[in-house]
């Protein structure tokens, strides 16, 4: 809609064996290009649930990586006084790291697709249930009331055709 040119496009019918498959694809598509160095800004575009069936629009970067949250995180006491200790060369752990960081960025924005979506879905099926029993119930009413009035004009019927009988004589009387 915003007429940006697209790269790529991932299919995904919305069930979670694809979100994996789409997962994987995208986060291979997207490490090649950052291997590659042709990776520019990633935005990912999705929605995130509230209370009840409600969701917005939600926008999250991917990449590059946000410099300031890295900072902080850096800058924050460790919350032990055993700190961890790496043997392998600091770029390796860090490619690792940002590699997972992006497979579950991508995993957590799918999924909160995926819950808004179905959350609103749901809370729709249960308005329309609602709607269902309520036109049920109306017209089960409907029902009772042709069906009191049809009683009531058979008996009418039948106390007319007595009293008729009775002026004739051909009525028993009491």
């Amino acid at each position: 809609a915003a007429r940006q040119p697209v790269e790529k496009k991932f299919p995904f019918d919305g069930s979670v064996k694809a979100m994996r498959n789409t997962v994987q694809s995208l986060f291979l598509h997207f490490d090649e290009m950052r291997r590659e160095g042709s990776c520019g800004r990633i935005l990912l575009f999705h929605h995130k649930s509230l209370a009840g069936a409600h969701y917005i629009p939600f926008t999250t970067r991917l990449f590059p990586l946000d410099l300031e949250s890295l900072r902080e995180l850096r800058d924050r006491d460790w919350p032990s006084s055993l700190r961890p200790v790496f043997t392998m060369d600091w770029q390796q752990l860090f490619d690792a790291l940002t590699s997972q960081y992006i497979r579950v960025v991508l995993e957590k924005t799918f999924v909160e697709s995926l819950v808004s979506e179905n959350t609103s879905r749901l809370m729709a099926m249960q308005v329309a249930e609602g709607n269902i029993a309520d036109f049920l119930d109306e017209l089960q009413h409907e029902f009772n009331e042709e069906r009191q009035g049809e009683i009531t004009s058979e008996i009418l019927d039948i106390v007319a055709g007595l009293e008729a009988m009775e002026k004739t004589g051909y009525g028993a009387t009491a």
